[in-house]
């Protein structure tokens, strides 16, 4: 889990105090806590989420690992827009590279024509004793 999550959870903004996290924590406990909701799997998970979400936002548990995460995360996004980047540019490169090479075989064609027509009107000239 992480602090924005753990935030979401308890209702909190990013600015939050300890006693405004803490108060939070008490209202979703009173909410969710099993001796309220007996036999309710889901308010079961949902309380351990909420202190789990407590203990994270309060500093008890895992906020310098959470924070490499969000960083991990941040870095790994922007790796991804890089990646994309270059496959764009690569396909580019590409598309431009068959263009060179549809325009260069076509020269290629024009010049084999232009040398064989040349080559024949001087054999004919040379024929006729031009």
């Amino acid at each position: 889990m992480r602090r924005r999550e753990a935030r979401l959870i308890l209702g909190v903004g990013e600015d939050a105090t300890t006693e405004t996290i803490k108060s939070a924590f008490r209202r979703y406990a009173l909410k969710h806590h099993p001796d309220r909701n007996p036999d309710n799997p889901v308010a079961e998970e949902a309380f351990k989420e909420g202190a789990h979400a407590y203990r994270l936002l309060t500093g008890q548990e895992g906020a310098d690992l959470d924070e490499l995460l969000e960083q991990f995360e941040d870095i790994e996004q922007s790796l991804d827009k890089m990646k994309q980047s270059f496959d764009e540019f690569g396909k580019s490169v590409s598309e431009g590279l068959d263009r060179i090479e549809t325009k260069m075989s076509r020269m290629f064609k024009w010049t084999i024509f232009l040398m064989i027509f040349t080559t024949l009107s001087l054999v004919l000239l040379i024929l006729l004793d031009f």
